[in-house]
Formats: C-alpha cells, sequence, structure tokens
C-alpha cells in the first residue's frame, strides 16, 4: 500500500490556466483612461475575459505606476514604468511583468501605448505557457 500525506503544498495556479482578469484599480480618476484601454485591450486579445469583481475572477492584475529617470538627449522627464502582478485569488504569484514605455509627454497616449504592451506581453508570456503545457501532456 503507497500513502502520500502532503503538508502545506498546494497546486500553483498556472499562467495558462487564467482566463477571467480582474483589474484592481487606483481610486483616482486620472488613471481611469488608462484601466479602460487596458480592459479594451485585453478583451481584443480574445484570451481573456475581464471581470467586474474578484468573485468572478479566477486572478487578479494589479498595477504599481512607478517612474525611472532616464536622461534624454532632447528632454528630460521620467519614464513611466508599469509593475504588473497577476496573481490568483490566494494571493499567489503567477505573472510578474515591468513595462517600460518612452513617454510622448501625453498622459493619454502614454497610458493607451502602456496597455497595449501590457496586454501584449501578458498575451505572449500564455500563449508560451499554453504551448509549454502541450508539449509536456
Amino acid at each position: 500500500m503507497n500513502i502520500q500525506i502532503c503538508f502545506g503544498q498546494k497546486n500553483k495556479p498556472k499562467l495558462f490556466e487564467v482566463k477571467k482578469i480582474y483589474i484592481e484599480r487606483i481610486d483616482d480618476k486620472k488613471f481611469e483612461k488608462f484601466y479602460e484601454s487596458l480592459t479594451n485591450e485585453l478583451r481584443r486579445k480574445l484570451v481573456f475575459t475581464v471581470v467586474p469583481t474578484i468573485e468572478e475572477a479566477d486572478s487578479i492584475l494589479k498595477i504599481d505606476f512607478l517612474f525611472e529617470i532616464i536622461i534624454h538627449s532632447e528632454k528630460g522627464f521620467f519614464d513611466p514604468v508599469f509593475r504588473c502582478n497577476l496573481s490568483s485569488k490566494s494571493q499567489d504569484l503567477i505573472w510578474k511583468k515591468d513595462i517600460t514605455i518612452d513617454t510622448k509627454g501625453n498622459t493619454e497616449a502614454d497610458n493607451h501605448l502602456a496597455a497595449q504592451r501590457i496586454a501584449e506581453k501578458l498575451l505572449k508570456d500564455w500563449l508560451k505557457a499554453d504551448r509549454q503545457k502541450k508539449k509536456s501532456t
């Protein structure tokens, strides 16, 4: 007889299992357009469903807004860094990326570009994880 006992172990969620994403929002009106763009870009990828509540989601996307000081030859401002953390509802980290964009000096354009890049990178990494899963089965 073979008995296995596991303590404190659980199956961590995998990126390829993510289908329904809840986007955790900062309660600040200046980020509304960014979240709207991000929601639209993720939906456009046809893999993810962006859901309005945590209860409906299988993962939570949180984005921290940081700034990186870049010395531009012609311009001297900060490039935004979007630190993306995708976690399960039990707070297991599934995916983490820092997305930096070259600022155009236009917040709306910068936010739209960041939303596109985040969605593209998440989809690219999701597809890679899905292919690896298929190879191993």
